[in-house]
């Protein structure tokens, strides 16, 4: 019997899926801050919010927009950490599903609000189950806005442009265009990783929209493309102009431009099969067997959806190639800028664009399978329904119960936190301008990579931990030492 999409599979579904990024959610209240967030908030609380963006910009880096948010963060406190990571991913699993829903009514799916849920809770999952450093990603305040916020951005933006074309599809308004302008120039703003990302995505979405949009779609979906482009540009000629960059550039060695495209190349040609081996040994096949699963079941599906061997592999190879393009697009200008690979917290964005590829090609590999429907034997079947028991039982929920697992680590770090900063302030409240404190014992920063704050006063996080506290030097030492020196 197939597996048909009935009613409560849908929530089965969801909630399975749903579970790992809860726990993800539960794990976020006990975020602090870390390394550079006292970098960015120090120089806010100094300077003001632009002043801050002036020295930034001036000092390190042209990311316009990710200055002001880290600025205004700043004086809403460290309190803001504890609750960004479940923001993050409430905003993101409602913006993916919205964009999934009309995704679905674009091309005219069958029961386009369940598959819209299951797929779009199925790209958030997949994309943190799967990202290098979930630490960095979703629980660093330094990462989650120059690198996780802008990726909501895109997935709204995708959203809003389909939804404008079904509403609006030969007389835009100017409402529609300026929100195109504002998230396309604002999202910008916020990294060189996403600027570049987003420019070369809205060019060759301006291409094919070029060769191959409907004609009642052709002019509204090339001004809405179009306007993107150029705030796209504006942003990233903004970022480039920066003077912060060649302060920057020049703590690391040269990189030619040839050497870095060569580089760029292997590493987006091989992040794929790292992925699968080693961060996505779940998600992955999630991201593909799942869509695939949903789009087969859905009854009725009309014929126009019912692609050919010849379509369907001729689309799959589609898909593979823009993933590559967009993946060096994202990763050649960390490259050549510090000559080395990308640090972790980039790496969301290939996880981003593997994952919504992964879930394209399932799709694809679904309407596919129709097409060949009469071949599919019971067995077939069978093992189908056996993997979607796998991948709701053995796959999410063992991913939230890892990430649960590490609860009593993250409460002990937060714990420590709060208890070294009210110790802190309490010596810089009395006068005291050289403080010494205690190293943590576990310190969650330093397990995904991060500098703490350590025992050199002149180490960039403690000279920026001690502008933060408002005394002349700090260091942490470690519990021995710290009883060494008290006797």
């Amino acid at each position: 019997m197939r597996l048909s999409l009935s009613k409560f599979l849908p929530a089965l579904v969801i909630a399975g899926l749903l579970m790992p990024l809860l726990a993800l959610g539960f794990i976020g209240q006990y975020s602090r801050y870390m390394a550079d967030d006292y970098c960015t908030t120090a120089r806010a609380l100094t300077d003001g919010v632009p002043g801050s963006v002036i020295w930034w910009y001036t000092h390190w880096a042209g990311q316009f927009t990710n200055w002001t948010l880290k600025g205004a963060a700043a004086f809403l406190g460290p309190g803001l950490t504890t609750v960004l990571p479940a923001v993050v991913l409430v905003i993101w699993v409602l913006a993916a599903i919205w964009t999934m829903y009309q995704i679905a009514l674009a091309v005219r799916l069958p029961q386009p609000r369940a598959s819209a849920g299951v797929l779009g809770v199925l790209l958030v999952f997949a994309v943190f189950d799967g990202t290098p450093s979930v630490i960095q990603s979703l629980y660093w305040l330094g990462a989650v806005i120059p690198y996780t916020l802008p990726l909501i951005g895109m997935t709204f933006l995708i959203g809003f442009i389909i939804y404008t074309l079904r509403r609006q599809p030969e007389h835009l308004s100017l409402s529609a265009v300026a929100i195109v302008a504002s998230v396309t120039f604002i999202a910008g703003g916020l990294s060189e990783v996403y600027v570049a990302f987003q420019t070369a995505a809205l060019g060759l979405a301006f291409l094919a929209a070029l060769a191959w949009a409907p004609p009642h779609h052709k002019r509204s979906m090339l001004v809405l493309l179009g306007v993107g482009i150029v705030c796209s540009l504006a942003a990233l000629v903004i970022i480039a102009a920066a003077p912060g960059n060649a302060v920057r550039r020049a703590q690391f060695p040269p990189m030619p431009l040839p050497a870095a495209l060569g580089q760029t190349f292997v590493t987006s040609l091989a992040y794929p099969l790292i992925a699968a081996q080693r961060f996505s040994t779940i998600a992955l096949p999630a991201a593909v067997l799942l869509p695939l699963l949903v789009v087969y079941q859905l009854e009725p599906l009309p014929a126009h959806l019912r692609l050919s061997g010849r379509v369907t592999r001729r689309l799959l190879i589609g898909v593979a190639a823009l993933a590559l393009i967009l993946t060096m697009a994202c990763l050649l200008p960390p490259i050549y800028a510090t000559s080395f690979a990308p640090a972790s917290r980039a790496y969301i964005m290939p996880q981003f664009i593997l994952i919504s590829a992964a879930l394209a090609c399932g799709s694809i590999m679904g309407l596919g399978a129709r097409w060949k429907q009469a071949r599919i034997t019971p067995r077939t079947r069978q093992i189908a329904a056996l993997a979607v028991v796998i991948l709701l039982i053995v796959g999410p929920l063992a991913s939230a119960w890892q990430t649960l697992a590490e609860a009593a680590d993250f409460r002990t770090y937060a714990a420590e936190w709060d208890t070294r900063d009210t110790a802190i302030r309490a010596s810089a409240a009395q006068g005291e301008q050289h403080i010494e404190t205690e190293m943590l014992t576990v310190d969650i920063g330093f397990r995904a990579g991060l500098e703490p704050i350590g025992p050199e006063a002149n180490g960039s996080i403690n000279t920026c931990a001690a502008q933060y506290y408002g005394v002349t030097s700090l260091i942490a030492r470690t519990r021995l030492e710290m009883g060494n020196k008290s006797r």
